[in-house]
């Protein structure tokens, strides 16, 4: 309808535009007006519920689990000095779940431990695989979130997932696959999940009734608007409408089973009462878990922030992983009580760099890289491991500490030009000259 049409009841004014429908509280409506199919997932595809859960700042992954050299994580390292465990030393791996994890120094591991039962981790199995991620970057694809909607995870109440983090993702990690009409709902608390599939809280004092006679309103006007096409096309037309906006009489009352808080599962797995407040972060995590969980919804992401571990002590790095290990043993002991399978991934922007000194790069094909170098005088004595290059220090040899820095050979070149070069070298030379006087006196010399 363009300005210049008039309206077909003068008394009825013009129609709402989104930005006015957002202001008056109409969100939830806004989605369902336009393209109610946006909202109702019509019927949840046989896809496992999917967890990320995603470690901003470079969680110390390789401190809790194995890594190794090609072939997997049992090809060991040369050395794990930095990573403040040894797994050659006895009884220095549980393989409890497939993955050999750090078994006396792990947080991650006792967090499991603590919010999981036995029987319940007795069915959980871990993989683990490489990646390449920048530190303290948002734009690391590595999220499998957008992947997994694609392949069919889609809700029963929602097509699209929940996540604990405002972004495309739904966590600090970007996805590996973009799909706008896939981004998570955010959920800064539980309201923000319940809320998402009803009529919006510009509604909420209204009866029960009123909403639902509002709805049925919304059914019979399209089916009746529908009716008025022509070509075949108004019973077909018809038949989707009523199909599709009958689901809106059933969600103008929204839908139980969405609240942590009133589930006895969640509850009892994430310590919650009625009474928590909906802003609580068992709460929100509880949350997400229960809808990704109960299929109501995509897949879900729960984020830790202050995994950079800054202060550079060990204690706020094992209460992190502690507290990771703890929410995954909570989805993990949930989903056992309901009798559903999961699937989670565990990603961290950056992480630990397992050599120490530097990264050296020799341009030797038989061994392109090193951990350190020596030099004496004007020339390279040694380049190897950093233990090899340090049984050649002594008191009085100065250490350089590259901090996992990378380091080339030097790259010289001085790139003359013969014809030009020549030129400059036969013109006047100024380059050295002091003064202005000097320079006066070489051109006329010249």
């Amino acid at each position: 309808m363009t300005k210049h049409h008039q309206m077909p009841h003068q008394t009825h004014g013009r129609p709402f535009s989104r930005r006015e429908m957002i202001g008056r509280g109409l969100i939830g409506s806004s989605a369902l007006l336009l393209a109610p199919r946006l909202v109702f997932g019509a019927e949840s595809a046989a896809v496992a519920p999917f967890l990320v859960f995603d470690m901003i700042g470079g969680g110390a992954l390789a401190g809790n689990f194995l890594v190794g050299r090609d072939g997997g994580p049992d090809n060991l390292l040369r050395s794990y000095d930095t990573l403040g465990w040894n797994p050659r030393a006895d009884n220095a791996l549980d393989r409890s779940f497939g993955l050999p994890m750090a078994a006396n120094v792990s947080g991650i591991l006792q967090g499991l431990r603590n919010s999981a039962s036995a029987e319940a981790l007795s069915r959980l199995r871990m993989g683990s695989f490489c990646h390449f991620a920048q530190d303290d970057s948002s734009t690391n694809l590595t999220s499998a979130i957008a992947l997994i909607s694609k392949s069919g995870s889609t809700g029963t109440l929602l097509p699209s997932g929940l996540g604990t983090y405002n972004s495309r993702s739904g966590g600090y990690s970007d996805a590996t696959a973009r799909d706008g009409m896939m981004k998570p709902i955010y959920v800064a608390s539980v309201d923000d999940a319940t809320e998402a599939v009803t009529f919006g809280r510009a509604f909420a004092g209204m009866a029960p009734n009123t909403r639902s006679a509002m709805a049925s309103a919304m059914r019979d006007l399209s089916v009746g608007q529908a009716g008025r096409y022509q070509d075949g096309e108004a019973e077909r037309l018809a038949a989707i409408a009523s199909a599709t906006y009958g689901d809106a009489v059933n969600f103008a009352n929204g839908f139980g089973g969405m609240d942590p808080r009133a589930d006895d599962v969640f509850t009892s797995v994430y310590g919650l009462t009625p009474q928590s407040a909906g802003t609580d972060i068992a709460a929100i995590r509880g949350a997400v878990a229960l809808n990704v969980l109960r299929a109501q919804t995509g897949p879900g992401v729960i984020t830790f922030s202050g995994c950079d571990y800054h202060d550079g002590t060990q204690t706020t790095g094992d209460n992190k992983d502690l507290e990771v290990g703890t929410e995954i043993g909570r989805a993990v002991e949930a989903a056992h009580r309901l009798q559903v399978p999961m699937f989670f991934q565990l990603v961290t922007d950056g992480g630990i760099y397992a050599a120490t000194g530097s990264r050296i790069w020799t341009g030797d094909a038989r061994r392109p890289w090193a951990e350190a170098i020596a030099v004496r005088g004007e020339r390279i004595a040694a380049v190897g491991s950093s233990a090899e290059v340090k049984k050649l220090t002594d008191a009085s040899t100065q250490v350089i500490d590259g901090k996992g820095k990378m380091v080339v050979p030097g790259f010289i070149d001085s790139h003359v030009h013969f014809i030009d070069g020549g030129f400059r070298l036969s013109s006047v030379q100024l380059r050295d000259a002091k003064t202005p006087e000097e320079f006066v006196r070489r051109i006329k010399a010249f």
